[in-house]
């Protein structure tokens, strides 16, 4: 039976008008997709996979050629809500201390394909097994959304151990530094998405900001260079912070790396709250 392999929008807007060839084409079409749906229990072909536009492209540093499958740190996950954001997927992700992220992206759904995906690559092999984990066994969240989760075809290897992360702190004088200024002076320069922005110092002179992306490939770490090359540090400080999704140390551990067909049958448990706004913004005062 036909697969999603064979359909290409260009290919068939370029196939000739006459009703035998455009009949076909529609059979093939619908069949294909008739396929997909009745078979979710299968991981689907890895050029259906691709068929998802990123929303940003945060990783850079893909490369497959020289990872492997045992370094891969890149994990797709499939069957998701339409609704589901870069906030409210790293939420999932902090709340259960599942590892250091290197950057998120959301696939959304097709038209033939009502749910969303996205692609998470965790900074370590063992923030990745994690997810994998936690997916395959029901613990990731999205009641109701049956969840699967597959290393990703685009293979990437470990981030090396450092404190650079997707959290940023910057402090300085507001003009400089507060939100209302640098978030439009981000975006005119890179795309990125925001997880969650925290005043934790305000003074007519001093400002102190958290902000947490949802990337440090591409994002945090392109807002920290251009902070950094723009201003000189006794104006602006900007230091990197702990990613809040890093384990505190007390999680349950497992050993073992988790394949492809190990990963195919959770039974996801979620509470289907809202999801975080694009821009959260906890603002709360101290001394100078």
């Amino acid at each position: 039976m036909p697969s999603l392999l064979h359909v290409k929008p260009d290919s068939v807007a370029s196939t000739p008008t006459n009703d035998d060839t455009t009949a076909s084409a529609s059979e093939e079409i619908t069949s294909g997709i008739l396929y997909y749906l009745q078979n979710q229990c299968l991981a689907p072909p890895q050029e259906h996979l691709a068929a998802w536009p990123s929303s940003h492209s945060t990783l850079d540093h893909e490369s497959s050629g020289f990872t492997t499958d045992v370094d891969n740190c890149c994990v797709l996950v499939t069957g998701l809500p339409s609704t589901v954001t870069v906030p409210g997927f790293i939420h999932e992700i902090q709340v259960r201390r599942l590892g250091k992220i290197a950057a998120v992206s959301v696939k959304p759904a097709l038209p033939f394909v009502p749910s969303a995906a996205v692609k998470v690559t965790m900074w370590n092999k063992e923030g990745a097994d994690r997810i994998m984990h936690a997916v395959r066994t029901g613990n990731f969240g999205f009641e109701g959304h049956s969840l699967r989760a597959y290393w990703n075809r685009v293979k990437v290897p470990p981030q090396q151990r450092n404190e650079r992360s997707r959290v940023m702190k910057v402090r300085g004088h507001p003009d400089k530094v507060a939100p209302s200024v640098l978030l439009p002076w981000f975006a005119s320069k890179f795309d990125f998405d925001i997880d969650q922005v925290h005043v934790n110092r305000s003074t007519p002179k001093d400002m102190v900001v958290e902000y947490r992306f949802g990337s440090y490939l591409n994002q945090s770490f392109h807002a920290v260079m251009l902070v950094r090359n723009t201003y000189h540090r006794k104006e602006v400080s900007c230091v990197w912070l702990k990613d809040p999704c890093e384990p505190t140390g007390n999680e349950p551990t497992r050993h073992g790396s988790i394949s492809n067909s190990e990963a195919t049958s959770p039974q996801p448990d979620w509470t289907n709250q809202q999801q975080v706004s694009a821009l959260p913004i906890d603002t709360h005062s101290e001394k100078p």
